[in-house]
């Protein structure tokens, strides 16, 4: 009776471990599957930031960034003003940007670069479906004007095609990345080109705190909000400042209605 007792609870004792090991390795794959998932998008970019470093090394201090004369913050009823997503899409954190827009009723642009659009198809599909705006970043995220010509808008053509087959349509603007843009490749492409006057320079900073109140000092009517939807801080970011915009009175354009008015 007692060798019986005994074994039963090793048998408890090994069920039990054996359902930790399982949540460990599912918690362990879930981490990795993610960080799979940045590494081809973050070496994309990483490769064409030393010009935006540069810009950053001439403030004194990344966090809390804003221009010097940003004293207020902006409030005002009927504002409007339009949040653009740079970089995308990304497996996590632009679902997780999808669900918090959906759920307060707000529309975004996403200015999606071709590899990642083409890796994730069905998250294009979605911005378009729940009333998102979606443009061109070009293929892997080029300074357009270092390019010869060729290469610029083979850059540029690529992306269209991946965002024609992942929702069926052709996008009318594009975000040059770094902002990168000069009129012999507007007189060669029909696409619009859209900077930005809000940079809380989020994926540097990437403290959502410290971009959320840059976000604020910038804003005013009519702004148009450079973040990026491969950062988990400004993802959370958006979504906090996305929540002050609401209770102030703003409301929320695609970058189209915004540039038409």
């Amino acid at each position: 009776m007692k060798k019986d007792r005994v074994i039963s609870f090793l048998i408890r004792i090994l069920i039990l471990f054996c359902v930790i090991s399982v949540i460990c390795f599912l918690m362990l794959e879930k981490y990795y599957e993610i960080k799979k998932a940045e590494f081809p998008i973050r070496s994309i970019l990483e490769k064409s930031r030393a010009e935006e470093r540069e810009v950053w090394k001439q403030t004194e201090d990344g966090e809390g960034y804003a221009p010097a004369d940003a004293s207020e913050y902006a409030v005002g009823q009927d504002m409007e003003i339009a949040f653009t997503f740079d970089d995308g899409p990304h497996p996590v954190w632009t679902e997780k940007l999808l669900d918090g827009l959906k759920e307060r009723g707000i529309r975004a642009t996403f200015f999606v670069i071709g590899q990642s659009a083409e890796q994730y198809p069905e998250l294009i599909q979605r911005m378009i479906d729940e009333g998102n705006q979606v443009g061109n970043h070009t293929y892997s995220h080029v300074q357009l004007t270092s390019c010869d010509e060729k290469n610029a808008l083979e850059e540029i053509q690529k992306t269209q095609e991946v965002i024609y087959r992942a929702a069926g349509f052709l996008p009318v603007y594009i975000r040059p990345p770094f902002g990168s843009w000069n009129e012999k490749l507007q007189e060669k492409t029909s696409l619009e080109a859209v900077l930005w006057d809000v940079d809380p320079y989020d994926w540097k900073v990437q403290n959502t705190d410290a971009v959320v109140k840059s976000i604020l000092q910038q804003t005013k009517d009519g702004s148009i909000i450079l973040l990026h939807d491969v950062y988990e801080t400004s993802v959370e970011a958006a979504l906090k400042a996305a929540d002050i915009f609401l209770e102030r009175g703003y409301r929320f354009c695609t970058v189209d209605e915004i540039m038409i008015e």
